[in-house]
């Protein structure tokens, strides 16, 4: 009971660290203020951790698992709302990946950093691949900083389910969109909230699947 207590006040903390991050990542692109639901960010943060909780129970990895989803979260909404996905924010996300990684909590040290280079050069060739095509952009920069640090905490091995699922949950908003009519044509649609569910989906099932 103590425990799952201060799992409810480290996930807290950690929903307002989320804030906090979301709140100044303008400062780095050089663009307005954006609106933060507050309550909202926290108990997103909060719900999640504590699903990690019931699933991992505490110890260090849960505490990794926290940080991620922090990260994750607060990602999620910037490139929701500006279309853009701060560097110091993506960088940040991958050291700590490979730090925790060092300790072996997701996946091996060396898992983690291919999964760093598949990440980041799959998305990249992409870009460059349709932008030479179809001289428009699809993929943006920070897509493939995002996927190369979520890459360092679950290893290269998570990286094609996690871009098939990003990939769909992408396509379903699309076709949302369409169906009620606010869709346009080469309207952007934010790639990261889609990378970012998907993470959080290959989490669950990596220790679902573990714990049975």
């Amino acid at each position: 009971m103590l425990q799952f207590l201060f799992a409810l006040i480290i996930s807290y903390l950690a929903g307002r660290w989320c804030v906090g991050m979301s709140m100044r990542a303008h400062e780095s692109m050089d663009m307005p203020a954006i609106s933060i639901p507050q309550d909202w960010l926290v108990s997103v943060c909060l719900v999640l951790d504590i699903i990690l909780y019931w699933l991992m129970g505490w110890g260090w990895t849960w505490i990794a698992g926290v940080v991620l989803v922090t990260y994750l979260v607060s990602l999620t909404w910037i490139d929701f709302k500006t279309f853009c996905l701060p560097t110091h924010l993506t960088n940040a996300l991958l050291w700590f990946g490979l730090f925790f990684n060092l300790f072996g909590h997701f996946t091996t040290i060396s898992g983690a950093v291919l999964g760093v280079i598949v990440g980041y050069v799959t998305l990249s060739v992409i870009y460059w691949v349709f932008k030479w095509w179809t001289d428009q952009e699809s993929l943006g920069p920070g897509d493939a900083r995002f996927l190369a640090a979520v890459g360092a905490w679950l290893g290269w091995h998570a990286l094609g389910p996690m871009l098939l699922l990003g990939s769909i949950l992408s396509l379903v908003v699309v076709g949302l969109l369409i169906s009620v009519g606010r869709y346009r044509k080469g309207q952007l649609i934010s790639f990261g909230p889609g990378i970012a569910v998907a993470a959080y989906v290959v989490i669950v099932y990596q220790v679902w699947t573990l714990a049975h």
